[in-house]
């Protein structure tokens, strides 16, 4: 016959406040890993290369990159508009 052996509860609650700390800095790390390896992709296709090469080469569908280079996009429209226009195109907001 086998023994047993006695089972351990595992303790159950809340988050110590240590155990909150160490999560909160792991989501930043990797909420900053994630924005860098985004802006690596974007830059690459900013260069001129293949939403189908990228893809291939990411994982990711073609259209989550054309949706990452559009924002990327309208981020630098945004910055630029803060600072002054830089895009002196037709229907600029800063024309009016």
């Amino acid at each position: 016959m086998t023994a047993t052996i006695p089972r351990v509860a595992r303790p159950r609650g809340e988050l110590s406040s240590e155990q909150y700390r160490r999560l909160a800095k792991a989501v930043k790390r990797q909420v900053a890993a994630d924005a860098a390896w985004r802006a690596e992709v974007v830059a690459v296709l900013t260069e001129g290369a293949s939403f189908a090469e990228v893809a291939k080469a990411t994982g990711l569908s073609t259209n989550t990159l054309q949706r990452w280079k559009r924002e990327a996009r309208a981020d630098d429209t945004a910055t630029a508009h803060a600072d002054g226009c830089l895009c002196a195109g037709p229907g600029c907001i800063l024309d009016e």
